[in-house]
């Protein structure tokens, strides 16, 4: 939920109210954004959704994913997720 101060619009497909936040330049870089890329990744390809995390020196641990979270993410662009 936003403040009234914050709020700047509604996203009718995801019913969601649309915050003012801050910018993510200011919060992550671009050097930054590249070294996050490939640390989460949600696959929500076949049966069985998994999140994989990567730490700093390179271990993985995959968790099982909620269906649910796939149906959630597929309603965001495709540039927004790739950043």
């Amino acid at each position: 939920m936003c403040t009234t101060s914050d709020y700047v619009g509604y996203d009718r497909n995801l019913g969601l109210c649309l915050c003012k936040v801050d910018d993510l330049q200011d919060i992550c870089d671009e050097e930054c954004r590249i070294a996050q890329r490939n640390r989460v990744q949600l696959t929500c390809d076949g049966d069985d959704p998994y999140v994989e995390i990567t730490d700093d020196s390179q271990d993985v641990q995959v968790n099982s994913a909620d269906p649910v979270l796939c149906s959630t993410f597929q309603h965001v662009p495709y540039y927004t997720r790739m950043l």
